[in-house]
């Protein structure tokens, strides 16, 4: 199945999102005209892509980082996207709060947002390539990019700055906080692995048909915890199945 593959393929390779934040939102505003709930293949032919193609399987899994569509065989926007796309206010504070909800989701950039916040807050894109490398099994070909996405989304959710070089980290405020909070509370929209700081700890999360998984830590998993975290999630997923 191709939803296996794509689950594979991540978990070899460190998955990340393979756009950026603003990216993702353009690919779903850009198909949006065929409605909320579509076959992969109508999305693929909105976005002028080819559904059974590695490029596609890899912009399905990063909107799904980004907390912008739900697991399925089907694309079905969440309530997080279809108020990116069609908000239903005026106020600037709330789009951003919905961006960086969206940022926040993607666990990865989550865990190196924070890492920056607490500790330098700045560096250079370089050294957050090879973090990605190092901590998260991204893969040598593929750091630049991860690198840049991090920070095109974090700029477009108003959360770092920068020249393209170095980044500055700029931190919300505690609206935008307990807006990253409420993300991780509606797991049910997007089922998968997240993240939330909460009272100095940290929050893996998530569930599925049947079962509800969370593991608290007081510092942040390495790559051979995460691995193993969603390898169990895989078992316990493949176990559901009929």
């Amino acid at each position: 199945m191709a939803e296996d593959k794509e689950k594979s393929t991540r978990m070899r390779g460190g998955g990340f999102p393979s756009v950026d934040l603003g990216e993702a939102i353009e690919m779903i505003k850009l198909a949006s005209s065929a409605g909320w709930d579509m076959p992969r293949e109508t999305f693929a032919s909105a976005i002028h892509s080819s559904p059974n193609s590695g490029p596609f399987l890899g912009k399905i899994a990063g909107l799904r980082d980004f907390g912008l569509i739900e697991r399925g065989d089907r694309v079905r926007l969440t309530s997080l996207a279809k108020t990116l796309i069609a908000p239903v206010s005026d106020e600037e504070t709330v789009h951003q709060e919905n961006l960086q909800r969206a940022f926040f989701s993607c666990d990865v950039f989550k865990v190196i947002y924070e890492k920056l916040r607490d500790t330098s807050r700045e560096s250079s894109l370089e050294v957050i390539a090879n973090l990605g490398m190092h901590e998260f099994r991204v893969s040598p070909k593929r750091k630049i990019l991860f690198a840049r996405n991090f920070f095109e989304s974090g700029r477009i959710a108003g959360l770092l700055s920068g020249d393209g070089n170095r980044l500055k980290v700029e931190t919300p405020g505690e609206s935008s906080s307990a807006s990253t909070e409420s993300s991780v509370e509606q797991r049910g929209q997007n089922p998968r692995i997240e993240m939330a700081v909460t009272k100095g700890k940290f929050k893996f999360q998530d569930s599925g048909v049947g079962w509800d998984l969370m593991i608290v830590s007081s510092q942040a998993l390495d790559s051979t915890s995460r691995r193993k975290i969603l390898e169990l999630i895989e078992a316990l997923e493949n176990s559901n199945v009929e």
